[in-house]
């Protein structure tokens, strides 16, 4: 890849998923394989000789940086890190002698690499806690490199300092090398030596893994001109990133103007006004599918308070008198919130006066994996959680479990889930297609709804903020891992209830404005996936 490409493809980069780290490591990747400047034919070409015995290697362990993978560029060295300097690592004091610390000497550990030069550390030590101990003095110029928890986190030193035995240390031979280029190797290798951790309670490599890994060095003018170009793209990388932060800081701002018109809009102009805003700007807004969740919410509050749907919208002061379609202080669970008005002809009643009744299945014996085509599975409460039922959220019965047919999972059912998380116990969804060998759980409770009422409609109430603060106040369990919700619970949830054909009006509207949701989130994965594919590419 020429490095022209590379720049002309710079911005669009930013827009994948983490865009500007991707860039960064993007840049680093390319500058240690040489595709990042070109190559000057009269650049003298790196001599250097190395035997494995001369610097206390081992044949054997030798391995390479993915920067060796293709052929190095003309003029490139292939070089065991051994030779690019004088490595070494330090020590520390022993910590119950209070002479060793607090003297003129910076003694840096992890926490103090920047990933950059480092001129300040938290901690220092005495002369006596340097001669009485394995640290050693760093001169300024050193390349650090952690060998513990954060390993390949890099810095250089721009003190002279000590450090504990998590840092190793080299001193570059700068006829080979200079600080800055071992440094972007340093920093290109952190992900490739990250995955070369081992211990089980923390993560760690040694000198010798560092000292075995055989790099590409270019001449000394070359890295040069690869710095400075290093450099200039990293600035370019934080100033998109400042860029970033500021959008970022006005599309939510943006955003939650845009989402606050919505649930305002007083008229259904008002609403059709707020919604197209919304669509013709949305990439704009965002650049995370997640962001239209809020966005779904939103329609479903502007739905089951009959705002959405096509028939007039005309709110009101909530009822009080008698001779209306609810009695607010029957309606509302004392001490729980405050319930909001209801256009004309709607009601507040109890989800229980909608039911004939709730059905609970049972929990037998089963395998933590989900049933296969021609076995029988249980639910699992995750089938209920994420607001569209997921039947391969489920366990399998072992053979020969008795099976009650009667708790079979049916197309069109209403089920909700009675244990869950605080943010999801009691969360339903309605069974579109019937599973095959499916079965209700004990923690699974199928609602048979009665006429005057859609099972759509229904749902959607059971998901809105009023039964949510319902739930999450009548929970019951010390865990918010896992809280329950007692049948009663679920029966005294307060439901705004329109006539029944405003109930399918409300349905409609919902899935159509839902859809078009759908189609927004897909944008932007779809943008997401552009900038992707451009970031691989480059990056071969």
């Amino acid at each position: 890849m020429e490095a022209q490409t590379f720049l002309d493809n710079f911005g669009n980069i930013v827009e994948a998923p983490g865009g500007v780290d991707r860039l960064r490591e993007l840049i680093l990747n390319l500058a240690v394989r040489g595709l990042l400047v070109g190559q000057h034919p009269e650049h003298h070409a790196v001599r250097v000789t190395w035997s494995a015995n001369e610097l206390r290697l081992r044949p054997e362990k030798l391995w390479s940086a993915p920067a060796l993978d293709a052929p190095l560029p003309n003029g490139w060295a292939a070089v065991p890190m051994a030779k690019l300097g004088t490595w070494g690592s330090g020590g520390t004091p022993t910590k119950s002698r209070a002479d060793y610390y607090g003297g003129p000497i910076p003694w840096l550990v992890i926490g103090d690499l920047n990933d950059g030069i480092v001129t300040t550390c938290k901690s220092t030590i005495t002369e006596l806690g340097l001669a009485e101990s394995s640290a050693r003095l760093i001169p300024t110029g050193a390349v650090l490199i952690a060998m513990y928890g954060s390993i390949g986190k890099a810095a250089i030193t721009g003190i002279g300092c000590a450090s504990n035995q998590a840092i190793a240390h080299c001193i570059p031979d700068e006829e080979l090398i200079s600080t800055e280029f071992l440094f972007l190797m340093a920093r290109s290798l952190q992900p490739r030596l990250f995955s070369l951790g081992k211990g089980a309670a923390q993560q760690n490599i040694s000198q010798t893994v560092l000292k075995h890994l055989q790099v590409g060095v270019p001449p000394v003018v070359e890295q040069e001109r690869i710095v400075a170009k290093v450099h200039e793209l990293m600035q370019r990388c934080d100033d998109f990133e400042a860029r970033q932060q500021a959008l970022h800081h006005v599309s939510t701002r943006l955003r939650a103007s845009s989402l606050d018109a919505l649930t305002t809009a007083e008229t259904d102009n008002d609403l059709h006004t707020a919604w197209s805003r919304i669509q013709a700007n949305w990439e704009a807004l965002t650049d995370d599918p997640d962001d239209v969740t809020a966005l779904r919410q939103t329609v479903l509050q502007l739905a089951v308070t009959g705002r959405l749907h096509r028939s007039p919208i005309t709110t009101r002061a909530t009822p009080t008198s008698e001779d209306e379609h609810v009695n607010r202080e029957e309606a509302t669970p004392q001490g729980a919130y405050q319930l909001p008005g209801l256009p004309v002809g709607w009601t507040w009643v109890r989800l229980g006066d909608l039911i004939d009744g709730i059905e609970a299945g049972k929990s037998p014996t089963a395998q933590p994996w989900p049933a296969g085509p021609e076995e029988w599975g249980v639910l699992k409460v995750s089938a209920c959680s994420w607001g569209r039922f997921k039947p391969d959220e489920n366990k399998s019965l072992f053979p020969g479990t008795e099976i009650n047919e009667n708790n079979q999972v049916r197309a069109g059912d209403l089920l909700i889930s009675r244990a869950n998380t605080q943010q999801l116990v009691a969360r339903s969804v309605i069974v579109e297609q019937t599973p095959p060998n499916l079965l209700i759980s004990d923690k699974t409770l199928r609602l048979r709804v009665k006429d005057c009422c859609l099972p759509e409609f229904l749902n959607l109430a059971n998901l809105s903020e009023v039964a949510r603060t319902h739930y999450e106040s009548n929970a019951s369990g010390t865990s918010d891992s896992m809280r329950n919700v007692s049948q009663a619970v679920i029966r005294n949830t307060p439901i705004p209830l329109p006539p029944l054909e405003e109930q399918r009006e409300v349905v409609e509207a919902y899935s159509r404005l839902t859809s078009q949701c759908d189609e927004l989130a897909s944008a932007l994965v779809r943008r997401s996936g552009r900038a992707e594919a451009v970031a691989v590419r480059l990056s071969r």
